[in-house]
């Protein structure tokens, strides 16, 4: 029995905080990002991925003109914060950021809505669909009753049968 315990309390590992980090998890790196957005958002001024990837030491600005986000740290950093518990949400439109006044951000949660609902449509009528398979039909897709005469399958078939 002893030495179970041995074996759990080896087993237990405590958790290291992370590095350079404070209690709302957010980095220095990450921190300065928020305070160029933050103090420029309240002169009414837009925060570029270029400008920030420059001002900021941690950053690395891809120049390749193929490239469509040239820093994606940024938008690590970004989602980062506003996951945390800051108050302060940073708005992010086509590599320019900011903090918004309220119906600036309300116009960006519309957004972010018009973009998802759609997939949660698709998502739920799927979703619909594949638990119906293997219920029984009284009535074919076409309204009519399913007698032993019909050609329609008694049961709802979702998925392909394997061969």
């Amino acid at each position: 029995m002893v030495e179970q315990l041995d074996l759990f309390i080896q087993s237990i590992k405590e958790e290291e905080p992370k590095k350079n980090s404070d209690s709302l998890g957010l980095t220095p790196r990450q921190w300065a990002l928020y305070r160029l957005i933050k103090e420029r958002s309240e002169f009414g001024l837009r925060t570029t991925q270029e400008l920030a990837a420059k001002s900021i030491e941690g950053y690395v600005w891809n120049n390749d003109e193929i490239c469509h986000d040239h820093c994606p740290a940024i938008w690590s950093d970004i989602n980062a914060i506003n996951n945390s518990n800051l108050d302060k949400l940073i708005i992010s439109d086509n590599f320019v950021y900011w903090i918004g006044s309220k119906e600036e951000t309300e116009e960006y949660l519309d957004k972010l809505w018009n973009a998802l609902e759609p997939r949660l449509n698709r998502y739920w009528k799927f979703l619909k669909k594949i638990k119906r398979d293997g219920q029984g039909q009284l009535l074919s897709r076409s309204g009519n009753p399913i007698t032993e005469e019909s050609s329609a399958r008694d049961f709802i078939e979702a998925f392909i049968n394997e061969k």
